[in-house]
């Protein structure tokens, strides 16, 4: 165990300890980190996605994430940079009749 684990683990965690989240843009086909955004773990992965989209320099073709991208102010940012997602529906997700479609298949999103 490293320094404060064993503390952690006996007596839980502690007020003062937080966690950070970084979260990464990646060029899929070089594997390079071209944008990143670091914030506190009360930030959802869906709040900065524009950031993210934001601090990429040069054209954006395909966007590409996990479910928790499955809301419907990532696909209209996605398609606001020209960029075809390719992002999985959530367990939960229902086809939002006023979304747009990508490749003529309905775009799910969260319910509202």
């Amino acid at each position: 165990m490293g320094v404060g684990e064993w503390k952690t683990r006996i007596h839980g965690v502690g007020k003062r300890r937080t966690w950070r989240k970084l979260h990464l843009g990646v060029n899929a086909a070089t594997g390079e980190i071209v944008t990143a955004v670091a914030t506190t773990n009360d930030v959802s992965d869906d709040q900065v996605f524009g950031d993210l989209l934001d601090g990429v320099e040069g054209d954006i073709t395909q966007v590409s994430g996990d479910g928790a991208y499955d809301k419907c102010k990532c696909y209209e940012k996605a398609s606001q940079v020209g960029a075809k997602t390719t992002i999985p529906p959530r367990k939960d997700a229902v086809p939002q009749g006023n979304m747009a479609t990508v490749e003529g298949l309905p775009i799910l999103g969260m319910k509202t």
